[in-house]
């Protein structure tokens, strides 16, 4: 039986929680965009029907890229991913950003600049699901790390 380096060991961490969790953070991201279309199209309709005739869109102020913050207790903190899986992550927290995460945003929408290039979320079943997967993935994380035998000297 072959023994795993570290570096295997973490490629096969990272694979499984990868297969695991980005597909969730990819529907929450889908949720946090239909969120802000949502808010786009009960606050700010007008600009929707403006943006969609192309002569009139020349003349509009406004963005292609909106990135989601969560809005916490404490000030808002922008929603994140794990960049590379191989690697611990940590939750975005205020004023607190990890080198290994990953904004999430909306780059599909057209995106009137009284929104801006930040969006709070604000519905609470959203930021509720966003902390409770990240709590997921830390004691999944936590888990598979544990979990590995560890190797004994030969005597």
């Amino acid at each position: 039986m072959a023994n795993l380096t570290n570096d295997d060991r973490n490629a096969v961490i990272g694979a499984a929680l990868k297969a695991t969790f980005e597909p969730r953070f990819h529907a929450l991201r889908k949720r946090m965009n239909d969120h802000l279309k949502q808010h786009q199209a009960e606050k700010h309709a007008h600009f929707i029907k403006l943006a969609s005739d192309p002569e009139t869109l020349q003349y509009l102020q406004w963005h292609s890229r909106t990135v989601f913050y969560i809005h916490m207790k404490d000030g808002n903190a922008y929603a994140g991913q794990p960049n590379d899986w191989t690697q611990p992550s940590t939750k975005p927290e205020r004023w607190v950003t990890d080198k290994n995460t990953t904004k999430l945003g909306s780059d599909d929408l057209i995106i009137t600049s009284k929104i801006g290039s930040s969006f709070v979320i604000l519905d609470s079943a959203i930021i509720a699901d966003y902390h409770q997967l990240w709590d997921d993935l830390t004691a999944a994380r936590t888990g598979l790390i544990l979990a590995q035998p560890v190797a004994r000297r030969p005597q």
